[in-house]
């Protein structure tokens, strides 16, 4: 228990490491693959899988969107 964050965005946070975890477990089970860059598009794609899931924030949505594309 953590008395300065609320619930919520605990519970918030607990499901962003469990969804990192998975991708790192899932990653070191796969052969050594070429790494493809990934499209600006692939991205945002990513972010609103995020953002439906209630991993982020809308506000941090549209920033990390932005951040993207500003890099273009």
């Amino acid at each position: 228990m953590i008395d300065a964050i609320p619930k919520d965005k605990a519970e918030q946070i607990l499901k962003l490491v469990r969804f990192k975890m998975e991708e790192v477990r899932k990653t070191k089970n796969q052969p050594t693959q070429v790494v493809q860059s990934m499209s600006i598009a692939d991205e945002i794609a990513k972010l609103a899988k995020l953002l439906a899931d209630g991993l982020i924030s809308p506000e941090e949505f549209s920033e990390m969107k932005k951040d993207l594309i500003s890099k273009k």
